[in-house]
């Protein structure tokens, strides 16, 4: 399984409708994005903790409002066809997911400004009612165990950038029951990805963008891939 990263960043502006909608017509299966906290305390798709690299707007998220938000331009930066394109919301995409399309949601959070950002993702994919198609992830174990608390039910995926040296008692020792693995390419090897599936974890590595990354995955047996280009199997064969 090919995950879109962000959308299909190589070919629309991340984390937009329409990066959402080319994945999906790509035939993605499932959608990466990044969420956070406004000011207004909404649940914006935006990946940086600041405007600066995609929108034409300047600042950080958590001091702006989501009527302010909207005010800025978030295509025009990769492309003209693109302009005037706006930071949506959580809802809104959740709106668009077709039936067959799964959701990975990543919290972006900072340990020193923990909110109530798990109980607001959570009200909206429950309200959306595709909480059995959702993988909640994060680098913030912290707040997956607050998720986990949440719904004992819902599939969370452990971000990890790092080689820890005992991976697997620290895991099953969180309390966080993760649902899948996902570490960063760079420490990824084959004993990793044998132990992980032998204790019924999918292993899904980010973020995989270059042939040999692809081939080198594909030969450890991985369960999946993050990619920026989900036509990355079509790309390599």
């Amino acid at each position: 399984m090919i995950i879109g990263h962000k959308g299909t960043s190589a070919y629309a502006p991340e984390n937009t409708l329409p990066s959402i909608r080319k994945a999906v017509e790509m035939g993605v299966k499932c959608i990466e994005i990044d969420v956070q906290l406004t000011k207004d305390k909404e649940i914006v798709v935006i990946h940086d903790y600041t405007l600066n690299r995609t929108t034409n707007g300047k600042g950080w998220i958590k001091e702006k409002t989501l009527k302010e938000i909207k005010d800025y331009d978030a295509g025009s930066w990769f492309g003209k066809a693109f302009e005037d394109e706006k930071v949506p919301t959580l809802a809104e995409v959740a709106e668009i997911i077709p039936k067959d399309v799964w959701l990975n949601i990543e919290i972006k959070s900072i340990a020193r400004e923990r909110g109530d950002i798990e109980a607001r993702i959570w009200a909206i994919i429950k309200a959306h009612d595709i909480l059995d198609r959702v993988i909640i992830s994060s680098f913030d174990h912290v707040s997956l165990l607050k998720f986990r608390k949440l719904d004992q039910d819902i599939k969370i995926g452990l971000l990890i950038y790092a080689y820890w040296i005992h991976p697997w008692e620290m895991i099953e020792q969180s309390g966080i029951k993760p649902y899948s693995i996902h570490p960063a390419i760079e420490y990824l090897d084959e004993a990793f990805v044998a132990e992980g599936k032998k204790r019924g974890y999918k292993v899904f590595p980010y973020t995989i963008n270059t042939k040999d990354e692809y081939l080198y995955a594909m030969k450890l047996g991985v369960d999946g891939i993050f990619s920026d280009y989900p036509d990355m199997a079509e790309r390599n064969q």
